[in-house]
């Protein structure tokens, strides 16, 4: 009986899983290295370089709340002051 109460359980955890989209750590990942690259090859003054790892954060902090990390301001500000597309 304990089985045919688990098994709905179980199914319905990962499915909720698979729905939510569980690749946000590989978007947040493909962003920081994005961003890190592109700070290893600009030459920058040490204001602008804080100033990117503010928004980096932000942007970070942001996209964990559910927005996509391209469309937050903080996002989009600091692939701008890089440069990148």
């Amino acid at each position: 009986m304990k089985i045919f109460l688990f098994v709905p359980l179980f199914f319905t955890l990962v499915s909720s899983q698979v729905f939510a989209g569980g690749d946000c750590a590989s978007k947040t990942a493909a962003f920081t290295t994005k961003i890190n690259k592109a700070l290893e090859i600009a030459s920058l003054d040490s204001a602008t370089v804080q100033k990117i790892n503010r928004l980096t954060t932000d942007c970070h902090f942001e996209y964990n709340v559910g927005m996509s990390s391209y469309q937050t301001n903080s996002c989009k500000e600091a692939l701008d002051l890089l440069g990148i597309n």
